[in-house]
Formats: structure tokens, C-alpha cells, sequence
């Protein structure tokens, strides 16, 4: 199925490869990855799925732990990166370029991840509901999701509208701003680049935790826990992240 050009496809560039790991940092990648072989309890040759794999940062150091790892991205971009570094890593895993609404896999995965908020960027709902079914599909009966997003209570009640900081080496201005009505986050990012203007646009739905639960529900996955973060800590309305691990009921 082929999607209208939507606002994430210029998001994702070699542009967000050059800021994304000042934030998504080795040390909270190590966390992640401590987290994940905690939680998904697999043994070392279980397939995972790593669903909006973006440029490898989780896929590689589970294929090094053992696991036999598919990372799946629409961002060309960032695949052709990941396939670099794993290169690099000596490492075999299989990278697909694809938009998570048109993956067809059937109880093929044992578990699948879905990390550092790479959900809700789609423009409608109903889009992000399809997901949801495909990652239904293609865990295994017992399998599980695990799905780490932003914490909207936490983001949208603690931000400044306009901000300038320091990134990248690159003096950098955000604009942001939520719409309560469609429950979408909008930011918009400049920085100067040779002596040019650069821009992009972060635009994606940030979900409750009921309204993720609810769906995650309808597309069969039952949830088992919820986290505040990767130490395991309990969500709450301030905590730094919002973590959910669902599993599917036995059956397809």
C-alpha cells in the first residue's frame, strides 16, 4: 500500500542522524539494550524485530548479544547507516526498508521493540491502529512488544514554547507547541549550516497511556507492565518516559 508524502519522511534525513545521538547517548542506549534482555527474557538465538530501527542503534548490539535481529525503518537514510555500522560491527542482521503499515509477517518474531519514540509520526490515527494489528501478526503466540515512547504528561507540561541551546555544534532555536485537541506535537528546529538556513519539522501524535493501552488492546496485545524509564521504575505523570510490554494471546 502506498502513503501520501507525509511530514516524517523529511524528518528522518542524514540531518537527524547529525542531532539524534546527542540525545539517544551511548549510555542511555546501554540502559535500553540492559532493559530489553531484562524484560523480553528470551534466549539467545529468539528472533526480534526491531520495528522504526532508524540507523541501528538497538539492532546491532542485540545481534551482538546473539539475538537474531530484523530491523525494519522507512528512512532510507538512516537504514543505509545502519547497514554501515553493522557492517563495521561485523555483525549480520537483516535490515528492510518498509513503512511499519505495509510489513506482512505471520507469528514470525518472538518479541518485537519499538524504541525511542519512533511511533505516532503518521497523520492518522487509523494509521497508527494498523501497526499495531501487523505487530499482532507477526509476533508468535506468548510473543512480546515491547514499546518505548515519549510520556505526553510529563513532555507537554514541562516545555518552553521557544528555546535556543547548544547541539551539535550548532547553535540551534525550537519552536514548539501541543495541540490538546488532536493530541499532536508540533516543533519546528533551525540551525545555520555553511552560511545557510537550515530547517525541519517534528510533527507526531503523542498518545496517553489509556489511549495506547486501549489500542495496543484492540489489536490483541494484553499488557503485562508498564515503566517509567529503563531502570524499571513504575510510570507515573512525571516520569522520563512512557514503557509499555504487551503480549500476545496464544493463537494467530
Amino acid at each position: 500500500m502506498k502513503f501520501f508524502m507525509e511530514k516524517w519522511q523529511s524528518f528522518f534525513s542524514s540531518d537527524y542522524l547529525k542531532f539524534s545521538e546527542e540525545i539517544l547517548t551511548k549510555d542511555r542506549t546501554n540502559d535500553e539494550l540492559q532493559f530489553l534482555i531484562n524484560n523480553l527474557e528470551l534466549t539467545g538465538d529468539a528472533k526480534i524485530l526491531d520495528l522504526g530501527c532508524g540507523q541501528g542503534r538497538i539492532s546491532i548490539p542485540l545481534a551482538k548479544y546473539g539475538y537474531n535481529v530484523t530491523g525494519l525503518d522507512a528512512s532510507r537514510d538512516l537504514l543505509e547507516e545502519a547497514k554501515n555500522r553493522a557492517k563495521r560491527e561485523s555483525v549480520s542482521i537483516n535490515f528492510i526498508y518498509s513503512d511499519m503499515r505495509n510489513m506482512n509477517y505471520l507469528n514470525e518474531y518472538d518479541a518485537v521493540i519499538n524504541m525511542g519514540t519512533a511511533f505516532g509520526y503518521v497523520e492518522r490515527q487509523q494509521d497508527d491502529e494498523i501497526t499495531l494489528k501487523n505487530v499482532y501478526r507477526a509476533l508468535r503466540p506468548n510473543g512480546v512488544f515491547i514499546q518505548d515512547l515519549d510520556n505526553r504528561e510529563a513532555k507537554v507540561n514541562n516545555y518552553n514554547k521557544q528555546s535556543w541551546y547548544y547541539m551539535n555544534n550548532k547553535f540551534v532555536w525550537n519552536q514548539r507547541e501541543f495541540n490538546y485537541l488532536t493530541g499532536r506535537w508540533n516543533e519546528i528546529i533551525k540551525w545555520e549550516e555553511h552560511g545557510e538556513e537550515k530547517e525541519f519539522l517534528l510533527n507526531l501524535r503523542l498518545y496517553t497511556a489509556s489511549e495506547i493501552i486501549h489500542m495496543n488492546q484492540i489489536s490483541g496485545l494484553q499488557l503485562r507492565d508498564s515503566f517509567g524509564y529503563f531502570n524499571n521504575q513504575p510510570y507515573s505523570a512525571t516520569s522520563p518516559r512512557m514503557i509499555m510490554k504487551y503480549q500476545k494471546s496464544k493463537g494467530v
